[in-house]
This record gives C-alpha cells, structure tokens and sequence, in this order.
C-alpha cells in the first residue's frame, strides 16, 4: 500500500490486487504497531441517507460478530464503535474519541465513513494510509480521526454538500455497506482468527 495514498475499488467489478480485504490487512500490518487494539470507527449518521454508510456498516459488523473459535469460545478480534443504534458524528465525536482512548488505550483506528466525490467516482470505495476528516464534504471543521480510512463515494461534492449528502440513494449507500462489511469480515476471518 506504500505506492498509492488513495486506492479506489468498484465493488461491482473484478477483485484486483486482494481487493479492499487484501490492501486493508496489508495495510494494517504496515503501519499497526505491536499491541495496539484494531478498532473500526464506524461514523456518520443515520439522519441523511448518504450519511448513514458508517452507522450501516458497524451495525452489519455487530449483528456478524459471531466467529467463534474452534474450541467455542466467543472470539472478538477487533474493537467497533458507531452502529444505527449509537452513532457516532459531529455532535459526539470528541466525546467519543475519549471514550476510545479510555477504553482501549493506544488503539490502531480504521475510520469508516460515506463521502462526495468526483461524478466518475461515485459508487466507489477508496481505502487511504491516514485518517479521514468527519464532515469536509458538508463543510464541518473537525480533525482528522484514524489511522487508516476506508470511505463509500455516495454522490458528487460541489457546493450543495448538505444537499447531496440528503438526497443520495439508499439503494447505493446500502450496496457500498454491504462491500464494506463484507469485505471487512472476510478479511477477519481470514487473517485474525
């Protein structure tokens, strides 16, 4: 993942280069340093439809969080904060980022958000080597959380941020969850179980 800053999946098309499972445990083993918990940070809201691919993507995570070792034991491979029933935006996030540290210390974050985008992008996923700044296409002013990011494209930026962000379609933004879980799940089981 050295080579690109941003990388771009279609979750439609053909799985290139390990897919968004592949770059993103690449990815983690790159930058995680020994004893650092793995946390997805799953943000958005579920008030504007194109808002709401975090909070969708953390609730797909929690209802699956079912692996189990081999022995039975319940296993839990990795910390998730922000589902529909508690998300986490604007209005809680610095309290939220508290809490984390508090909780689990020093944590390796993957932050997970939707975001507006270029026309030709939208529908796709990107996976970024540094976190993401919560709100930018709406015009909010908050710090970058993470240390990875992985974002859904639900609709073109430009001057009607708020506007876009209402008036994208659920259909899209439940495909790009879908992706996302999907992909994250298949690569805890593949590689942290």
């Amino acid at each position: 993942m050295r080579q690109k800053e941003v990388i771009y999946f279609n979750p439609g098309g053909p799985c290139l280069a390990g897919g968004l499972r592949g770059q993103l445990y690449r990815g983690i083993c790159e930058q995680k340093k020994r004893g650092q918990t793995l946390v997805f940070l799953c943000i958005g809201t579920d008030r504007a439809t194109g808002d709401c691919l975090g909070p969708l993507v953390g609730h797909k995570l929690a209802q699956r969080n079912h692996w189990g070792c081999p022995d039975g034991r319940a296993a839990q491979p990795y910390g998730l904060m922000g589902t529909l029933a508690h998300p986490i935006h604007a209005g809680n996030l610095d309290a939220v980022t508290d809490m984390l540290r508090r909780r689990y210390g020093n944590p390796f974050v993957v932050a997970i958000d939707a975001c507006l985008g270029e026309k030709e992008h939208v529908g796709l996923v990107t996976l970024s080597r540094k976190g993401l700044f919560p709100g930018q296409g709406v015009n909010k002013k908050m710090p970058m959380i993470g240390d990875l990011s992985v974002t859904g494209i639900v609709n073109c930026s430009g001057k009607a941020g708020l506007y876009a962000i209402q008036n994208t379609r659920l259909s899209l933004v439940m495909e790009l969850a879908d992706y996302i879980s999907d992909e994250i799940e298949s690569m805890v089981r593949a590689f942290f179980i």
